[in-house]
């Protein structure tokens, strides 16, 4: 099944990937494609271009840099912040609600299998 990629989507992936040498990001495409069972995310493309070292002060700098180079205000920087915190919690949020189905429907199954089990059905 084929899925367009959306004009907003395409800019938000122009917008994030556009800071990375284009040979860096057509490698992580090529990897991609050839390594993961679904559409990338940003994410995803990224750490396939810089794998991330596990140490969580990497990502204190990182972010630090990151707002240097941007040459934020302190406003601007919380207003970025905040956004990145959004997007994270809405795909948690996600995450958390197809979890919760995949349980639901997962006990469905054991409780209909239980009941064959115990002559029940």
């Amino acid at each position: 099944m084929e899925k367009k990629l959306e004009n907003a989507q395409a800019r938000l992936y122009f917008e994030y990937l556009s800071y990375y040498p284009i040979e860096k990001v057509t490698q992580a495409v090529d990897r991609a494609i050839k390594e993961l069972k679904w559409f990338p995310k940003i994410a995803e493309l990224i750490d396939l271009m810089n794998p991330a070292p596990a140490d969580p002060s990497y990502w204190t700098e990182f972010t630090r840099i990151e707002l240097k180079e941007r040459e934020l205000s302190p406003e601007e920087a919380k207003r970025w912040l905040d956004q990145i915190y959004a997007r994270v919690e809405q795909e948690d949020q996600k995450e958390a609600g197809a979890r919760e189905q995949r349980f639901q429907d997962r006990k469905k199954i054991l409780d209909a299998q239980k009941k064959i089990i115990l002559g029940e059905a």
